[in-house]
């Protein structure tokens, strides 16, 4: 069984109201389960680059990664840079309570 090219393009708009932080940051943290209320060294560069790697790079041989959600920019494809400098940037400077 496949899914709909209509019921990707759906899940993809919906995407796209969903912050960039709980898209990739939340669920990189979810993944390695880090514990809530304690602190914790964590490389969050190093757990978001794998997350994307895993779940966002739709090829292998791809330098991009498909990115859905909300952004300042509004950007589907990013490159491989993104989790060291732009989502780093957004965790670091709206997130840095977090």
């Amino acid at each position: 069984m496949y899914i709909s090219a209509r019921n990707v393009a759906n899940a993809i708009e919906n995407l796209s109201n969903v912050h960039m932080f709980l898209g990739i940051t939340f669920l990189a943290c979810k993944k390695i389960q880090l514990p809530v209320g304690t602190a914790t060294i964590v490389s969050l560069d190093s757990e978001t680059k794998k997350f994307m790697d895993n779940v966002h790079k739709l090829s292998p041989d791809s330098v991009w990664y498909f990115q859905p959600y909300k952004t300042i920019r509004d950007k589907d494809w990013v490159n491989s840079r993104y989790p060291s400098t732009g989502l780093q940037k957004n965790n670091t400077t709206t997130f840095k309570d977090v």
